[in-house]
């Protein structure tokens, strides 16, 4: 069986970058992946404040968060849009 890149492999042939680390080393990785995996909760958690929901203490999954945020940013922009400049 041949593995890519990418591929996703769960049996012994499975022989990616990640299968390598022992040790330290994947200690390590798996403390840098806790980190990254932290700012992007922590970005979602900062980005769910700023987008109006209905109940207001509804907390939305992360699809849901980037789907209004969208919907969020093009109302706001339509808001924008339709006042007059007033700056020559």
């Amino acid at each position: 069986m041949e593995v890519r890149p990418g591929d996703l492999c769960h049996g012994p042939d499975c022989y990616g970058a990640a299968a390598e680390l022992t040790g330290p080393v994947r200690v390590f990785a798996n403390a840098k992946e806790r980190d990254r995996t932290n700012n992007v909760n922590t970005a979602f958690s900062r980005l769910r404040t700023m987008i109006p929901t209905q109940p207001a203490d509804r907390k939305l999954s992360k699809i849901e968060t980037l789907r209004l945020a969208c919907s969020y940013i093009t109302h706001l922009d339509t808001q924008l849009s339709a006042v007059p400049c007033l700056v020559s």
